[in-house]
């Protein structure tokens, strides 16, 4: 009598949440994009940074790795991690980060591809951001497209000028 209670859960030890999409074929990756945080900023303010026409080399990556348009699944967010490389000042002034992607075919319509919320813990001269599960091939199967970077209501001014590098990737399945 008491197993038939336990059924359901052990029935959903073995669903899964998020469908799979195969294994990850390769990581397209993207360097060296930096952007100027002034202690000059209103804190209560959202400030958006915005990085247009970013190469998507996707024909490179596709030929580099030998595979066709058919080959691949999907592309999806993996990884962005942002850093001062200006001094050893930390990012604990910052409360939320949102970096969303523009569809060239909807740029009104910029949608969240990256994340961090404010948490109980110190932060470091870095921040790995989390990143969603959106399937971006539709956009990233082009030659260009645009990121923009969101640091939404700082908790403190920033101590001194800080200037930050991002670095990101994408798994393509």
């Amino acid at each position: 009598m008491k197993f038939s209670y336990f059924l359901p859960f052990i029935a959903l030890l073995f669903l899964k949440c998020t469908p799979d999409r195969g294994p990850v074929k390769f990581q397209m990756e993207y360097f060296d994009r930096t952007f100027e945080i002034s202690p000059a900023l209103n804190p209560l303010e959202t400030h958006f940074f915005t990085f247009k026409d970013i190469r998507t080399n996707y024909q490179a990556y596709k030929s580099d790795f030998d595979l066709s348009d058919d080959d691949i699944v999907s592309i999806t967010p993996r990884s962005f991690r942002m850093t001062n490389v200006s001094s050893n000042d930390d990012y604990n002034f910052i409360n939320e980060i949102s970096v969303k992607i523009v569809d060239p075919d909807r740029p009104d319509t910029p949608f969240e591809i990256f994340y961090h919320l404010p948490a109980n813990r110190r932060l470091n001269n870095f921040i790995d951001l989390v990143p969603n599960d959106k399937d971006l091939k539709s956009i990233m199967i082009r030659d260009r497209f645009t990121i923009e970077v969101q640091l939404i209501r700082f908790l403190d001014r920033a101590p001194t000028s800080i200037t930050s590098r991002f670095e990101f990737s994408f798994d393509v399945r």
